[in-house]
Parts: C-alpha cells; structure tokens; sequence
C-alpha cells in the first residue's frame, strides 16, 4: 500500500510506524514528517515544536507536564521532536486508546544538569511483555537517537492506573 502526500511517500516497508497491522495509514497528519516543512532556521524549530504539541494533544491525547520546559530542551536538541513523534504514534497505536501517555522531562536526582523528555505509558493492565513491546518500539528510532546529541526515554513505571495523574 503506497501513500502520498506531495513529495512525501509513505509505506508500510519504509514507515511501519504509520499503519496498523492491516497496512492501514494511521493518519494523514502522522504521517507527514516534520523536516519536510517549508520554513527554515530557529522559528522552523518553534513551528515544529507547536506541530508536535498539537499532534500529541489533539489526536494521540497525549497528556504533556511541563510543556516549557520541553520546549526548551527540544530548541536544544530539535533532532528529538522527529524520535518524540514517532514513539508517540507507535505507543498510541500499540496500547490503544486506554492507555494514559505522558509525555513529561526526567530530571536526575543525582546529577540536575542530566535532564531529558520520557513518555511514560501507564496501562489498566500490564501485560507479561510489556518492556518487550517498548524495546519494539524503540526500535524503531534507536538508531537516530544514537546520532542525536539529545535523549528521549519510552517507559512505564507500572504504576496504578486508577492513581496515574495524567
């Protein structure tokens, strides 16, 4: 199954994050990647930021604590909004709608100057290969996180769905 959109061409082979298992596209605006906009420099950054943000709120109801403080790190390190992105969709995808997403900075207890986003899933019910299905997913942007000066961090920390503040 091929999609196109202008100059973008998605599939299932080159962008599995972008369709189910049945190769459907999970979204037009999902699949659109974020270095193919038209502007350049320090605004195409912010523009991208806000893109991201409005991705994650309004169609992966993504719950994101302390937005400015990302939108800082990500002006730092803007090669972490495209990794962002795609873990956010894939995760969505994966533990469906039930699942609270969060995304949120971590902050080192022992060394403050250490501080990245994570997006932290928070499920009803964990399955046996939860950490499995995470390392999957990373998969899928670990090698352009390993070229990155910035990090990012999928994770869970089994806490109680009922008490998950997202």
């Amino acid at each position: 199954m091929l999609q196109s959109f202008g100059k973008i061409i998605v599939t299932p082979e080159i962008n599995p994050f972008f369709f189910t298992s049945s190769n459907t596209l999970l979204s037009k605006t999902m699949a659109i990647p974020f270095k193919e906009t038209e502007k350049e420099g320090s605004d195409s950054i912010t523009w991208e930021i806000e893109r991201l943000f409005k991705l994650l709120d309004n169609e992966l109801k993504v719950k994101i604590a302390y937005p400015n403080r990302i939108r800082e790190y990500l002006m730092q390190y803007p090669e972490i909004i495209e990794i962002i992105r795609i873990a956010s969709i894939k995760t969505r995808y994966e533990f469906g709608t039930e699942a609270k997403l969060k995304l949120e900075m971590y902050i080192d207890p022992e060394e403050d100057d250490f501080v990245y986003p994570l997006l932290n899933v928070c499920l009803r019910d964990y399955p046996p290969d939860v950490l499995k299905q995470l390392e999957e997913i990373e998969d899928l942007y670990l090698e352009q996180l390993k070229e990155s000066r910035g990090w990012f961090l999928l994770t869970t920390d089994f806490g109680p769905y009922e008490d998950a503040i997202f």
